[in-house]
């Protein structure tokens, strides 16, 4: 089937904060939305615990923040990039606050600014405790659904961009009957979200598989940084799957983390202990556990209040498990959280592919480097946003003069068994800690499954990031941020640089 909408319309895929936020921004023309999301709760945005970082507080600013996300980085950030989006972000924020975002404010309603790891002021905006993500999205899906030039189509699979000569022309989508359908299209935001999901360990929703990613990558597009993938230290080990987070937040209110004896260990790994860059909390942790010990979030005695109060979902998590956070340790332990690399771009959401934009966590700007501070992604993805949005604006790309539908040749678009398998391999071979032996197994099995599965396409998308990963974590021989190889512990000057595939730069 063949459909062919109207001339001058925006196709935004995927429904979290950044496409709804993307979405709202553009102004001049209509707008498609297409998430295979039932819509309201998509992706890992509604899940979000962690708040906003935003250098707005009076003993704050931006220069601050830049050098704070330089230092988790490891190296790997790239300076203007920061410059920029934080620089944006303070009339980001001030814009969802207009649109209804009801953050945490002080009995004077100045904005209430938490702390969080490995930053060194308080900057984090939090809305109702620990439910940031849902609490943003209630409101973007609320303006969204007041807004005339902007239609939705849930429950629909992208599965394939069209390229025609040196432009998008289209994208092909499974829809909600479950056939194939092609969407005529010159204008293409990808906001698809991350990867976690391919870890059999993932604190993100399973639908996370980095679909989008491997979309973009099989167009054409330019693919940077894939090898970081960020594991949260303080996932619930409660044995569920996706694993629940247990917010940064709790850290910087004053929770410890400790092993079964009751003893800290974290300021044997790092000065800052519990405050630590996520990578090295995350290796300590998992390094504790890997000796046989079981670890655990003390939460008892915060600085103020109860977890009951303060952090409302994390609470009532564990009480679903026979665990009173106000009075016993929370099991925990890594899981996969955030996919630092993605889709190369600029600082306006622009891939190498002319007509293809994206933003939020499937893109990469070099905002992160090497690993990303606590809170910085939801600040990038509102600020990549609207930079895409707007950019799309003020260099549209008028549709051809006909129609030009592209030929489709994958017949199977069916889920796959071999799902399971996956994220298993990937979390024992391409997890916290790598090495060219893991690697080699990792990629022999995702050839092997290619050849296997080789006429699904949706399945082929999930193995593209997979197979992204992977090769890229095998390229690079060192260890930085949360790239860590057991077999080049070390760091290395010659590989102070960003990793492009195919090897070049937007």
């Amino acid at each position: 089937m063949s459909t062919t909408l109207q001339k001058q319309k925006v196709i935004i895929i995927g429904s979290g904060i950044a496409g709804l936020y993307a979405a709202l921004s553009i102004e001049k023309f209509d707008v498609l939305i297409v998430s295979n999301e039932s819509g309201g709760k998509s992706g890992s945005s509604y899940y979000a615990q962690g708040g906003i970082a935003a250098a707005i507080a009076e003993d704050d600013d931006f220069e601050t923040h830049v050098q704070d996300t330089i230092k988790a980085g490891a190296g790997l950030v790239d300076y203007e990039v920061a410059k920029q989006i934080i620089l944006a972000g303070t009339e980001r924020v001030h814009h969802l606050a207009e649109l209804g975002v009801n953050f945490k404010r002080d009995e004077k309603g100045n904005f209430n600014f938490g702390r969080e790891a490995a930053h060194s002021k308080n900057r984090i905006l939090h809305i109702n405790g620990d439910a940031s993500g849902k609490e943003i999205m209630n409101v973007l899906n609320a303006r969204v659904s007041e807004k005339k030039n902007i239609q939705t189509r849930y429950t629909c699979e992208a599965l394939e961009i069209s390229v025609y000569g040196s432009n998008v022309n289209g994208i092909w989508i499974k829809n909600e009957k479950g056939e194939t359908e092609f969407i005529s299209a010159s204008n293409i935001i990808l906001a698809t979200g991350g990867v976690s999901a391919l870890y059999s360990k993932t604190t993100n929703p399973l639908s996370i598989y980095g679909k989008g990613l491997g979309l973009a990558a099989r167009a054409g597009a330019v693919i940077a940084d894939a090898e970081f993938v960020q594991f949260h230290p303080t996932a619930l080990d409660l044995g569920v799957d996706p694993v629940p987070l247990a917010t940064e937040a709790l850290r910087g209110e004053g929770a410890i983390i400790i092993n079964e004896k009751g003893e800290r260990f974290l300021d044997n790994y790092h000065p800052a202990a519990e405050l630590a860059p996520r990578d090295i909390v995350s290796r300590a942790v998992f390094s504790e556990i890997s000796k046989g010990n079981k670890i655990f979030l003390d939460a008892t005695n915060l600085k103020s209040g109860k977890v009951k109060d303060k952090f409302p979902n994390v609470y009532n998590l564990c009480k679903q498990n026979n665990i009173d956070a106000d009075l016993q340790p929370i099991p925990i332990a890594p899981a996969a959280h955030y996919h630092v690399g993605g889709i190369a771009t600029n600082i306006n959401g622009r891939s190498s592919i002319n007509g293809l934009w994206a933003c939020g966590e499937v893109a990469c700007t070099g905002f992160h480097g090497a690993n990303r501070l606590a809170s910085n992604s939801l600040l990038e993805s509102i600020v990549l946003a609207y930079n895409s949005a707007k950019d799309v604006e003020q260099n549209f790309i008028e549709p051809a003069s006909k129609s030009i539908t592209s030929q489709f040749s994958h017949k199977n678009t069916n889920a796959i068994s071999e799902l399971e398998d996956l994220r298993n391999v990937m979390m024992e071979n391409v997890g916290i800690e790598r090495s060219e032996a893991s690697l080699k197994k990792a990629l022999h099995f995702i050839s092997e499954l290619m050849k296997r599965t080789s006429d699904n396409i949706s399945f082929l998308n999930v193995l593209t990031t997979a197979s992204m990963i992977t090769k890229m974590a095998l390229e690079r021989e060192e260890s930085r941020g949360c790239h860590y190889r057991s077999d080049y512990p070390e760091t290395k000057e010659v590989f102070k640089r960003r990793c492009f595939e195919p090897k070049q730069k937007i």
